[in-house]
C-alpha cells in the first residue's frame, strides 16, 4: 500500500492529470471517461499477463473478475451472507509482490460475504466452495483502485 505521503501526492498528481486531460472535453463526467480507460487498461495488462504465462483456464466475470480455478472443493458455493473462512495470499500483478498473506500470521481471514471486504474478494467467493484453492484476479476497481491484485485464496469454510 502506498504511504500516507506518497498518496497524497498520488492524489495531487492523479486530480491534475484528470483536470489537463479532461479540460478540453465537453463530457459530463470526466471521471466516468477516466474510469473506463483505467478499466480498459487493467484488462489489457491482465490478458497480457496471462497470455504470457500460458494460462488459458480462466473465466472473466461481467465486473471484469477473473476466476482461476485450482483444486475443486465439494459443497454449495457461497452466496452473500454466508460467512467465510479463507487463507489467501494477495500479490501485485506487476511484480508478483507479496502485499498481504493469512499465511504469515496463521490465522485465516473470515468475513460475511457482501459486507465490507474487497468487492473483488466478495465476487469471487460466491464462485467458490468448501475446500477449493483458485486464484482471483481483480482489476485496480475491485480492490484498491490502484494496481491489479492477485489472490491465492483456499476456503477453508462456509457457513
Amino acid at each position: 500500500m502506498l504511504q500516507p505521503f506518497k498518496m497524497a501526492r498520488f492524489s495531487l498528481i492523479l486530480s491534475l492529470l484528470l483536470v489537463l486531460g479532461f479540460a478540453g472535453c465537453k463530457s459530463e463526467d470526466p471521471y466516468q471517461q477516466y474510469a473506463n480507460r483505467q478499466r480498459e487498461a487493467d484488462d489489457a495488462f491482465i490478458q497480457k499477463y496471462l497470455a504470457d504465462n500460458k494460462i488459458t483456464n480462466f473465466t472473466k466475470s461481467t465486473t471484469g473478475l477473473y476466476y482461476l480455478p485450482g483444486q475443486p472443493g465439494s459443497g454449495d458455493k457461497a452466496q452473500k451472507g454466508n460467512t467465510i473462512t479463507m487463507h489467501y495470499i494477495g500479490r501485485y500483478l506487476v511484480n508478483g509482490q507479496k502485499m498481504e498473506s493469512t499465511y504469515d500470521s496463521g490465522i485465516p481471514s473470515t468475513f460475511v460475504v457482501g459486507a465490507g471486504r474487497l468487492a473483488g474478494l466478495n465476487e469471487g467467493a460466491t464462485l467458490m466452495n468448501k475446500g477449493e484453492k483458485a486464484t482471483l484476479i481483480l482489476p485496480s476497481h475491485l480492490a484498491y483502485g490502484t494496481d491489479v491484485i492477485m489472490y491465492e485464496i483456499t476456503v477453508l469454510d462456509i457457513k
